[in-house]
């Protein structure tokens, strides 16, 4: 396994973007890959077709407040 984190304090720099992007490329070459989304906007989760995501599913407040992890979705 080999992870690849794209992380900048920014926001508009292109992290989900590129995190969409790199993810559809190895999936589409057979790579199984699993998407972890930290942004409390969730926006990549809607970008996969996951919709009405809120704060609290996600691993946001894991992240920042040391919750436990939420229920998977998907």
């Amino acid at each position: 396994m080999k992870p690849l984190t794209f992380v900048n304090h920014a926001g508009g720099v292109g992290k989900t973007s590129l995190t969409r992007g790199v993810g559809a490329e190895l999936a589409s070459v057979g790579t199984q890959i699993l998407l972890i989304d930290l942004d409390p906007q969730a926006n990549l989760a809607g970008w996969l077709g996951i919709v009405g995501v809120q704060v609290q599913g996600t691993a946001n407040p894991v992240a920042v407040e040391g919750a436990d992890l939420p229920e998977p979705v998907g």
